[in-house]
């Protein structure tokens, strides 16, 4: 048996890393895998302005009920000021050290942490920024794209690892939702999902929309589920007529959306480090439009494999979908092509039994190595703050050095004047 500490900082929130992470040791061998999550509630972070998303409690029930220990630790909030973004107050390492751990599994930018620098068992890290983590005990780095292991490759000297795309579950049969909401089988409807979060607004998808609905030989309708409130107001800008769904987390919910679709629309405007979005849709059988976003992650490019559209500007993107509105053979096509790339490279299964062999290659090759591993850490944090010490020292000496050269000009004149 191999005993899995999960480690995650606000670990119930609905964003993408903390739901995948929880989506596979839920479906983990636990005649194999004996698993622990740590989570706490994000608190307010120094140095920075982000916003959590909420919380979602029932995950808990969830874990439990696939046989894993769920622990709640404290944590006031993280300095993101200090390089290693030290969580504040906390008792996380009384609760950790509380169960046996074999492995520690995490998912984070790949930037050096607390407390993984002070933890004395092989880390697997789900890498989702691409970043570089010199830490000692960093054993091996899952890349959550294509775009990520690039990034990750040229700054990460001989660290082990390989792009391992989150899986995504199977298509539910249902008759989606176009009774629901006037949408007839005639119609070509477009859409994207997405939570609703402000930080990834992306406008081009409406835009282009708006653009092909005045030229498309079809009769096209739009449909968004969840997203940021900013789509309601650009539709209004627009003149768009958009039908908004509540986001959920239900993935019948979510199945049934997508299965309303013809046309998948992708509208990351934040930039992608990958995208289940994506992946959600291609298992689906959609075609998928995306764009090229400057600057930006764009690792939704090599999520899609040669099975989808991707774009450069808006007009692109209008023209993409004026093309899959008005030939239904070509949209047909593009989306069995999808369909098949993803059973082939996004299941469930082949997700959950990757991770099973990189757990047990890690756990045989760590067991003699793994008392070494805290020492060689904290040597490490030493050096790394060494810095700051030599900075306080020196300010010492100085003040030293003055007040010693003040008590000599002091005895210099009480001599000169007992010599007089």
């Amino acid at each position: 048996m191999i005993n899995i500490s999960v480690v995650m900082y606000g670990g119930l929130s609905y964003g993408g890393a903390h739901k995948q992470i929880i989506r596979l040791i839920c479906l983990l061998d636990k005649e194999r895998f004996n698993i622990t999550y740590f989570w706490c509630a994000p608190g307010r972070d120094k140095g920075s302005t982000f916003q959590w998303p909420d919380m979602d409690y029932s995950n808990i029930t969830r874990m439990e009920r696939s046989g894993i220990t769920v622990i709640e630790f404290f944590a006031s909030g993280r300095d993101i000021r200090s390089r290693y973004h030290k969580w504040l107050d906390t008792d996380f390492m009384k609760k950790y050290y509380s169960v046996k751990t074999d492995i520690i599994l995490t998912a984070k930018s790949g930037h050096p942490e607390y407390p993984f620098i002070l933890l004395n068992k092989p880390i697997v890290e789900y890498n989702i920024f691409g970043l570089n983590d010199s830490t000692p005990s960093l054993a091996f780095s899952a890349l959550s794209s294509e775009w990520v292991y690039n990034l990750w490759q040229s700054k990460s000297g001989n660290k082990r690892g390989r792009v391992i795309y989150p899986g995504v579950p199977e298509t539910i049969k249902n008759v989606g939702l176009r009774e629901a909401h006037g949408m007839n089988h005639s119609k070509v409807v477009l859409g994207f999902h997405q939570r609703a979060d402000d930080n990834i607004y992306g406008e081009h998808a409406l835009r282009a929309a708006a653009i092909a609905k005045k030229s498309v030989q079809k009769d096209i309708s739009v449909v968004v589920m969840g997203g940021s409130d900013k789509y309601k107001e650009l539709a209004k800008l627009l003149c768009l007529d958009v039908a908004f769904i509540p986001v959920t987390k239900e993935w019948a919910d979510i199945s049934n959306f997508l299965s309303t679709l013809d046309i998948y629309v992708h509208s990351g405007g934040a930039g992608e480090t990958l995208c289940i979005a994506i992946q959600e849709a291609m298992m689906h059988g959609l075609p998928v439009i995306t764009m090229e976003i400057p600057e930006k992650a764009n690792g939704q490019i090599g999520t899609l494999g040669d099975c989808g559209i991707v774009t450069r500007n808006i007009e692109e993107y209008a023209d993409a979908i004026r093309q899959l509105s008005d030939n239904v053979d070509a949209r047909r096509a593009l989306g069995k092509r999808a369909r098949a790339y993803a059973i082939k490279n996004y299941s469930l299964k082949a997700w959950k039994e990757e991770f099973e062999s990189v757990f047990t290659a890690i756990h045989n090759e760590y067991k003699l190595k793994a008392c070494h591993i805290s020492l060689v850490a904290k040597v490490w944090l030493a050096l790394e703050t060494m810095p700051g010490v030599l900075y306080c020292l020196e300010k010492a000496r100085k003040i030293k050095n003055k007040i010693s050269a003040r008590l000599k000009q002091k005895n210099d004149c009480a001599f000169y004047r007992d010599s007089k």
